[in-house]
């Protein structure tokens, strides 16, 4: 099941103009009538189905529809809000919502409107999934806040790395499942002089560091945040989404080189864990039979 919106345009718009709107920004690829959206930074997706109009003209539509899993995380709403505002202010659309009836105006598109569309979408698919025989369930769920405070950090990567260019490295905010249970997440290697957010774990990978002879085998180890309050700056507020841990250092110092080195390797199974894979654990903790 899909979370669905409708933008009905308010003139005739030809298919090249459309298509043309859409691959003028950013993350955005077009296969025949379908503009897929795909965020590298945050791995949020979705897409909009051109919806042809023969009447008007023979290359001619009326509208696209908007389409998103609906058993994503809320943020996956937040960050396509920005690209359906944007879509219905172009070409002047309304927005119809099948689900709730609704009809919005470019200038009637709010946060909490779509996200009151996508958790009635979410409530009916997780009902569908959740519950009765042979019902199914997401691996992993996690509150909305850890999940909004990890992708707002994404959503704002680029900007980070022009702020600290030259000076710091600005690692992107991860999802981990650590022997089956999920935290937030960066992977810091070799030492580095990097940007440390607030995150529940900090996986080192130590390769040049590895006292194994084969350079290209690859030791990790897993940290808790609180774990580097001896060798690295206390969390800080900088102005971004989260409090972080910046380095005073350009050149690893030979403190924070003992302390990497001395760690003693993970045995946990450690593995990434797509955002598209993880509910907001709201809306799937009511839908439970407990």
């Amino acid at each position: 099941m899909a979370y669905n919106l409708f933008l009905d345009f308010c003139r005739p718009v030809s298919v090249d103009e459309v298509t043309a709107y859409f691959e003028s920004r950013r993350w955005y690829r077009t296969l025949c009538d379908v503009v897929e959206y795909w965020n590298p930074n945050t791995g949020v997706d979705f897409s909009f189905n051109v919806v042809h109009d023969s009447h008007r003209s023979i290359d001619g539509a009326f509208g696209v529809n908007f389409q998103m899993h609906s058993l994503r995380p809320h943020v996956f709403c937040l960050e396509a809000e920005h690209e359906i505002r944007a879509c219905a202010n172009r070409f002047s659309a309304t927005v119809f919502d099948p689900v709730s009836g609704s009809m919005m105006s470019d200038e009637e598109i709010s946060t909490e409107a779509l996200l009151r569309g996508w958790k009635n979408s979410g409530e009916i698919e997780c009902r569908e999934r959740l519950q009765g025989t042979g019902a199914t369930y997401p691996v992993y769920a996690m509150p909305a806040r850890q999940i909004g405070r990890s992708w707002h950090w994404n959503y704002q990567f680029e900007a980070s790395e022009r702020r600290f260019r030259w000076r710091v490295t600005v690692p992107h905010a991860r999802l981990f499942a650590v022997n089956g249970v999920l935290y937030t997440g960066i992977v810091w290697y070799d030492s580095i002089p990097d940007l440390i957010p607030d995150v529940d774990v900090v996986i080192v990978v130590r390769h040049a560091m590895s006292l194994n002879e084969w350079h290209a085998f690859h030791e990790y180890c897993l940290l808790r945040q609180s774990d580097l309050d001896a060798v690295l700056a206390p969390l800080t507020d900088y102005g971004l989404p989260m409090l972080a841990r910046r380095p005073l250092f350009h050149i690893t110092p030979a403190q924070v080189r003992g302390f990497v080195s001395s760690l003693v390797p993970s045995t946990d199974h450690i593995a990434a864990v797509p955002l598209g894979r993880v509910l907001d654990q709201e809306l799937f903790i009511q839908h439970l039979d407990l």
